[in-house]
């Protein structure tokens, strides 16, 4: 494991988070052997889409000559966050990084919500727009008994909808009862509803740029107890030994190599839940290359990850295979 230790060092007051400010700076420090440096952490930072602000907050183990104009765009940076919030580096030196929730979401119509919203149309209802939130509590993972359903709690909103519409969304989706929302108006109160500000979170998404602007036109609050963000495409990206093919980094893909197959991709409430077994599938690849550097809780932890991702889902003929328990690794068809 890697011989850096990790701690964050109080913010100075002046750089405090503000939606209005350009960019704030936190710190992390790290101790090296040899040498002591200072690396930058959550910045705030302007989309290169149309120009609007979005909060990235990421933490790296890096130099800061990682490009900030998208960190959650970075592979690295994203990394070091995925595995210190999932402990596998052993305990959090940052309190804000131990005991997290983790909040997937996704958007179907992303153009759709943000032109409306702009155009000052918010209580309009237009076609083909959805909303996924799936939530995994990292407490679980302490859990020695074996997975059962409702560790991921995932929801599936739709907007409007005519009854044909509704129909076919209420079959696809495979993990309970879509919530339908008469307009754009009833998004935002609804994922907040959702979303437990007690705890640490860290919001998660799958090529994640398009779904953070919508969170953003909607006003969800990105400060209150986020602590950072994670997309799984770039997790995959940095996992890749091999030249990546077209179509590799799609949610699909990735699940697929890592051993996991599902269907009925393309609806918002599965695929916020398909995101975040493809993030503890992802560490579990990842750290099963150096089990025997790891502590006998790291294992566990390790092994719970595997099993959580690969637990059935709860629709016949949608079953994810159970991998067997001395195996470590992703079986990749």
């Amino acid at each position: 494991m890697s011989s850096h230790t990790f701690e964050i060092i109080p913010k100075p007051q002046q750089y405090c988070h503000s939606v209005n400010s350009r960019r704030s700076l936190n710190y992390i420090h790290a101790s090296h052997r040899q040498s002591e440096v200072m690396y930058p952490s959550f910045p705030q930072e302007e989309s290169q889409t149309d120009n609007t602000t979005i909060i990235w907050r990421t933490i790296s183990s890096q130099p800061p000559h990682i490009p900030f104009s998208k960190p959650h765009n970075c592979a690295s940076t994203t990394e070091y966050l995925a595995w210190d919030t999932l402990s596998l580096f052993g305990p959090s030196r940052s309190g804000n990084h131990s005991d997290v929730v983790f909040v997937a979401i996704d958007f179907g119509g992303t153009n759709a919500i943000v032109d409306n919203i702009r155009a000052g149309r918010i209580d309009s209802k237009p076609r083909g727009v959805s909303a996924g939130v799936s939530i995994f509590d990292t407490r679980h993972l302490l859990d020695s008994a074996s997975p059962r359903e409702g560790f991921f709690l995932t929801y599936n909103i739709g907007v409007g909808g005519c009854p044909s519409q509704r129909r076919l969304e209420e079959k696809r989706f495979l993990f309970g009862t879509t919530t339908w929302l008469p307009s754009l108006a009833g998004l935002a109160p609804m994922i907040e509803s959702l979303i437990d500000r007690s705890r640490n979170i860290v919001l998660v998404g799958h090529g994640f740029g398009p779904d953070l602007t919508v969170l953003r036109e909607l006003g969800i609050d990105s400060e209150t107890c986020i602590v950072g963000i994670i997309d799984t495409a770039r997790l995959a990206e940095k996992a890749m030994t091999e030249q990546p093919k077209r179509g590799d980094f799609k949610l699909k893909n990735v699940l697929a190599r890592l051993g996991c197959h599902v269907e009925r991709f393309h609806t918002s409430g599965n695929d916020s839940n398909y995101t975040l077994r493809a993030l503890l599938l992802l560490a579990a690849e990842k750290f099963s290359r150096s089990r025997e550097e790891m502590t006998e809780l790291q294992v566990k932890r390790l092994s719970n990850m595997r099993a959580f991702a690969l637990s059935p889902i709860p629709v016949d003929g949608y079953i994810v295979n159970t991998p067997p328990a001395s195996n470590s690794e992703s079986d990749a068809d």
